[in-house]
């Protein structure tokens, strides 16, 4: 096949496989005036649904849900892969770490998912390809013993901060506009 690109163009690269995140790239010939090999790497992220992926840090304040202004770019993130990804409902899943009491960090948590969510929102991505769940503290990275045996208070609140995550889940990869979220994703039994 003719293998031969043009000139003064900028093509669009888009990398889609079975449980993987769709990955999308540019690439223009403008200004390039010899022939010339185009090798363009793609790491595409592994993405079976209903397996948490973790999301760089999103920071709100200490017993708060509001985000921090660098939360943003961590969200950002997300929104990257909500665009790239049309299909997509995902569940967006706020923990907290065993500190305080058990429900208000359930309640806690569930405000900081929804925060999430709110930003997304805020940015274009329809409401029902989003679905906020607060964990509070009932599925810890480390456990209570973990962090005690650690040496020093630094050591210590490092582990605690393991647990104070985001995360997201793909739900569906099969999200029509308009078709509302089915009734079964919005809350899955725990």
């Amino acid at each position: 096949g003719n293998r031969f690109i043009k000139s003064d163009i900028t093509y669009g690269i888009e990398i889609a496989k079975k449980d993987y995140l769709i990955a999308k790239d540019k690439m223009s010939t403008t200004g390039i005036g010899e022939s010339t090999t185009f090798v363009q790497d793609f790491v595409v992220q592994y993405s079976p649904p209903n397996t948490a992926i973790r999301m760089p840090e999103v920071q709100y304040e200490t017993a708060k849900w509001n985000l921090l202004e660098n939360s943003k770019d961590s969200l950002n993130f997300l929104l990257k892969i909500m665009q790239d990804n049309p299909t997509l409902v995902v569940e967006l899943q706020a923990h907290t770490d065993s500190r305080g009491d058990d429900q208000a960090n359930l309640v806690l948590s569930q405000k900081r998912a929804q925060s999430c969510v709110d930003y997304l929102i805020s940015k274009g991505v329809a409401k029902d390809r989003l679905i906020a769940k607060g964990y509070g503290e009932t599925q810890l990275k480390i456990s209570d013993d973990q962090v005690n045996a650690a040496s020093g208070k630094a050591a210590q609140e490092e582990l605690h901060q393991q647990n104070r995550r985001t995360e997201f889940s793909i739900v569906r990869s099969d999200y029509v506009p308009g078709a509302g979220v089915p009734k079964e994703a919005e809350s899955k039994p725990q």
